[in-house]
């Protein structure tokens, strides 16, 4: 596990519950301080692949086992998304560390084998705005190129029907609106007409089939007890999703994105784009990507759009905020240009964008 220092796991823990789930999920911001006191669970939830989120796959597993196996348990009647209503309580947390242990045998080989693979249709409210900022510096259709799709939800986004503030805009056929507290709204002009899509394509190192129920099950465990919205949002998106073209190809995506450049037809502008993955990739690797995109740019202009977490440089994910950026390769240099922070579900955004910067995205 290189996710975090196994030395500071017991850190990494109580930063989840303090920082992450505190303001997103009362039960997690329990269970993880409840983990971070407990050498025995912090060895088990360190059981995970390099470079997963410890917190994010054992709680995404019992999630799962809940829904999947044993929909009755005790723990269940704490998750709205499973159909509980029991509120947080002096043996919530008793009763979560005795269902690990029970299942203990059905929950390692999960945690064991699993990738998070998110995805939030939410943020794809906090994409539209940087999409709407290349389409009107491209003034062509965009090829879309995303590293880590999973299911490919974000790939289409203009799929989906927006809100921002009292403008409406995108498929008014889509069941669901998103609709984003503005903080500091992004500019109204973004907000005239969906930017255009030429083709779409993923780089995914942990390919799914969106068309076996399993997949779909470990997305709707994957979503926080409390969010029924999102998860009902997601089974949604995944009857979307199922009726777009895309192509998805399996792989690293450091060995892959030159072939996806490559196909890319003549007209149009190169959008390559990802949401909270960097994290998953070695800082090496992403330098090799860097280079890729900055190579490929002495021939054809490419936009990089990311919505990442701000590395506050602790080592244990203890940043709260979100950074939207772009960078721009053009003619074999590059630069960048943060233009807001949201919230990591797409919940709000803050847009103020800083002056553009002679590096790279990361």
């Amino acid at each position: 596990m290189d996710f975090f220092d196994v030395n500071r796991s017991a850190q990494y823990f109580e930063a989840f519950s303090t920082v992450h789930a505190a303001p997103n999920s009362k039960l997690y911001e329990a269970f993880a301080a409840h983990i971070a006191a407990s050498p025995d669970l912090l060895e088990l939830a360190a059981k995970c692949k390099k470079g997963q989120p410890p917190a994010n796959l054992l709680f995404a597993t019992v999630h799962y086992l809940l829904r999947e196996q044993y929909p009755d348990d005790a723990l269940a009647h704490y998750y709205p998304t499973l159909g509980g209503n029991r509120a947080l309580d002096p043996d919530t947390v008793g009763i979560f560390e005795r269902f690990i242990w029970d299942h203990e045998r059905e929950i390692l080989p999960i945690i064991a084998n699993s990738v998070t693979n998110t995805n939030e249709v939410a943020r794809c409210a906090a994409l539209l705005p940087g999409f709407a900022t290349i389409a009107a510096e491209a003034d062509t259709p965009l090829h879309l190129v995303e590293i880590g799709p999973s299911c490919g939800l974000n790939l289409i986004w203009d799929r989906y029907r927006y809100r921002y503030d009292q403008t409406s805009i995108g498929d008014e056929n889509c069941s669901f609106e998103l609709s984003p507290e503005l903080r500091r709204p992004p500019p109204p002009q973004l907000f005239t007409a969906l930017p255009k899509v030429a083709s779409r394509s993923g780089l995914e190192l942990h390919p799914v089939n969106i068309d076996d129920p399993e997949t779909l099950a470990w997305q709707l465990a994957l979503i926080w007890p409390e969010h029924v919205e999102r998860a009902n949002r997601i089974v949604e998106a995944f009857g979307v999703a199922r009726s777009v073209p895309m192509r998805i190809r399996g792989g690293d995506a450091v060995g892959t994105i030159n072939e996806a450049l490559a196909a890319i037809p003549a007209d149009g502008a190169i959008c390559v784009f990802h949401s909270f993955c960097m994290y998953q990739i070695p800082q090496a690797r992403k330098a090799e990507l860097s280079e890729i995109l900055r190579e490929f740019s002495a021939t054809r202009p490419i936009w990089r759009l990311g919505f990442e977490w701000i590395d506050t440089g602790d080592g244990i994910g203890g940043g709260a905020d979100n950074g939207l950026g772009i960078a721009r390769y053009k003619d074999g240099e590059v630069s960048y240009q943060r233009l807001s922070v949201c919230d990591a579900h797409g919940r709000w955004i803050d847009w103020h964008p800083i002056d553009p910067i002679p590096r790279d995205y990361l």
